[in-house]
């Protein structure tokens, strides 16, 4: 344990009754293990000088309790008394206690087993009811063991205390007898000192003054022999009245709370409470600053226990006034008690005060005052606050005539409420919802989550928005149903806000929710696709595309050069009707492309029509299937146009867009050959050929018959 050096608030020299009654504030009372007179046994390990300790109001103390078997119940009750007199004595001041329990070992067992009525309990502060409460509690409880586990070990308990981890001004060794057991097995007569068993208690002595920590004994001399003081004064120091003390269990109580309060007499302790307005304990406030009418010491500053003394100074036998002022700190305010800015209490009892302006109160003094002032801030309630969320109950629409349900709920988080003179306000932005749905109607409902009554929220236009009264915590929630229509930019969009000046978080006043709708599919066209198949039967009519339409004059000639696509394959069907001039003669220069099958059946029908047309994307079963009507339509990328000079067989192709001069046909191998004239001259051709190959075979009849 490292020693840390404490804060010491005051520093005054005291008089010679003052210097005695500290030493004995300080004292280890020893309270023997035996009855039986024990006789001194010098020890072997040199004794380490008692270090000295602050004279201020406000001291670290560890007090150490024998509850070996010597002691008796009465005698128990009177020590444990004793314990809360020290601790009452010092309620108020700057001071921390920490309580300790020894007997064969430490902490004192019971039945040979550890038990937390007796566990060590470490500093705690004295300035707050909490703290007094935590000590007194602590001691009253205490447990006294028996039979072997009843005897005393002054090694194991200043082990105890060198080994807390905590610094101490003054160890307080509570015992009545010498030591009988030193070690953790433990070892010793267990009825008499020994010499291994002082060297080891003095060895352990001389670690906790190391860390600073003065030792002070005060003897119970009840069950004590003249002798056994050598024993204290080997642990402590040789000067009695200041390294030990002695007296009795019946004047115990006294002895420690006069001695205890010696630094404080003539003195002001001020402790600052803070109230967190959370129905919690107030707690103490550090760094609170209090200015005070003592012209020596104009002002103290709360420490880590939220205390400060404020010696007296030039006091007579008779009393005077002395007045404290805090300085306030934001975010609290001064909270009165019956009526004062403070309380106070006067050697445990309270007293009359009188409060001094806003801040400040007077309080009498005298010369043998220890005067304990209490002062209560709370922190002031903040304005009330508005946090907003918005939820929606789908992640977005399937159809048209979907339901939607939003919920928005505002939140008053605030420590005061927001009242009909000062109302809380929320509004939702629904035109970006409405463009797509409608409000179902009778939907909007809002209710308080506290479960009662409040103004409803209105709709005006494309704008929801409330406005009420909201007690600090309660939130009110706002529904309402959307139909989806369809009409809209499918997707639900909207922004609910609370008004920055009323909101929690400015950056974070408004909630946003986007539910989108149905996404468009677009139907597919058949007619507009180049690759779509169009089947017809004898009297089918194949409507091509509206943009491509191929005309053909009464008079229109085959071009001589016109060229079906090289993938082209268009057959007839045999009732399917090729429209073509009744007039229309074919061009002995009319070429097929090499891969071009132009069939036609021996049925198949020329009808004339003044404007046939052909389907340029027929594919399969009718690729070339003309309607009657004079304005059937090719393919919509195919506009392929002829004049009276042009091929009467209109010229189509599925991936051009092409219109042939006089006397030129177009070829693109992407597109299907087109079927207009082109059946009509191979016919006439066939038949050319027919009547040619029958004319040669008359003649080589007659020359053979010559």
């Amino acid at each position: 344990m490292t020693h840390t050096a404490h804060r010491r608030t005051v520093r005054r020299p005291r008089g010679a009754r003052r210097a005695l009654a500290l030493g004995a504030a300080f004292a280890v009372i020893a309270t023997g293990a035996v009855a039986a007179p024990a006789l001194a046994v010098p020890s072997t390990v040199p004794v380490t000088p008692n270090p000295a300790m602050s004279d201020s109001c406000g001291l670290n103390i560890a007090l150490s309790f024998d509850l070996s078997n010597s002691v008796t119940a009465t005698q128990f009750e009177q020590m444990k008394a004793a314990g809360v007199d020290v601790v009452n004595a010092l309620a108020g001041t700057p001071s921390t206690v920490a309580l300790s329990t020894f007997a064969s070992l430490s902490p004192a067992r019971v039945g040979g087993a550890d038990v937390a009525a007796n566990a060590t309990v470490p500093s705690t502060a004295v300035s707050t009811p909490a703290g007094v409460s935590q000590l007194t509690d602590a001691i009253t409880g205490f447990r006294k063991p028996s039979g072997r586990d009843g005897g005393t070990n002054w090694d194991r308990a200043f082990t105890t205390v060198a080994t807390s981890g905590e610094s101490y001004d003054a160890v307080l060794l509570l015992t009545d007898g010498a030591p009988t057991f030193y070690g953790t097995r433990p070892d010793g007569r267990g009825n008499s000192t020994d010499q291994a068993t002082i060297d080891a208690a003095v060895r352990s002595a001389n670690a906790v003054k190391a860390q600073g920590t003065r030792v002070i004994g005060v003897s119970i001399t009840d069950n004590l022999s003249e002798s056994n003081t050598e024993n204290i004064a080997q642990v402590s120091g040789p000067v009695a009245g200041s390294d030990y003390y002695s007296t009795d269990f019946a004047g115990l109580g006294s002895t420690l709370r006069e001695l205890a309060t010696a630094n404080c007499k003539g003195t002001v302790s001020v402790t600052k409470l803070l109230d967190n307005r959370d129905g919690s304990a107030p707690t103490a406030g550090a760094g609170w600053t209090f200015d005070t009418s003592e012209s020596a010491t104009p002002s103290v500053v709360t420490g880590a226990q939220g205390s400060a003394n404020v010696p007296v100074t030039d006091l007579v036998a008779g009393q005077r006034d002395v007045t404290l002022t805090e300085r306030q700190q934001d975010g609290w305010r001064l909270q009165t008690q019956d009526g004062q800015n403070a309380r106070c209490e006067v050697n445990g009892s309270a007293v009359a005060i009188t409060s001094s302006g806003a801040l400040g109160f007077t309080v009498p003094v005298g010369v043998e005052d220890v005067v304990a002032c209490t002062v209560v801030n709370e922190r002031i309630p903040s304005d009330p606050a508005l946090t907003v969320e918005k939820k929606v109950d789908t992640a977005e629409v399937s159809a048209i005539g979907d339901e939607v349900v939003y919920t928005v709920t505002a939140t008053n988080t605030g420590e005061t409420d927001f009242t009909a003179e000062r109302p809380a306000r929320l509004s939702d932005d629904l035109s970006d919802v409405l463009d797509d749905a409608s409000i179902v109607d009778g939907s909007i409902r809002t209710v308080l989550g506290s479960g009662g009554e409040t103004a409803p929220a209105v709709l005006d236009g494309t704008t929801l928005s409330w406005s009420g009264a909201l007690a600090a915590g309660d939130s009110v929630t706002v529904n309402y149903t959307v139909r989806y229509t369809g009409q809209g930019d499918a997707s639900l969009d909207n922004t609910v806000c609370v008004p920055a000046e009323l909101a929690a978080d400015p950056d974070a006043r408004c909630d946003t929710t986007v539910t989108p709708g149905p996404t468009p599919d677009p139907s597919a066209d058949a007619n507009s696709d180049s690759n779509a198949n169009s089947d017809s039967d004898s009297d089918a009519n194949t409507s091509a595309d509206s943009n491509a339409n191929t005309s053909a004059d009464s008079n229109a000639s085959a071009d001589s050069n016109t060229s079906s696509d090289s993938d082209a394959s268009a057959s007839a069907d045999s009732d399917a009707n090729t429209s073509a001039d009744s007039n229309a003669s074919s061009d002995s220069n009319t070429s097929s492309d090499s891969d071009a099958n132009t069939s036609s059946e021996s049925d198949a029908n020329t009808s004339s029509e003044s404007d046939a047309s052909s389907e340029s994307d027929a594919n399969s079963d009718a690729s070339s299937s003309t309607d009657s009507d004079s304005n059937a339509n090719s393919d919509s990328n195919a506009n392929a146009n002829a004049n009276a000079d042009s091929d009467p067989g209109a010229f189509s192709d599925s991936g051009a867009d092409a219109t042939p001069a006089p006397g030129h046909g177009g070829n693109d191998h992407d597109g299907l050959a087109s079927t207009g004239a082109t059946p009509v001259a191979a016919g006439v051709i066939g038949g050319l050929l027919i009547a040619a190959a029958v004319l040669i075979g008359l003649v080589r009849r007659r020359r053979s018959r010559a």
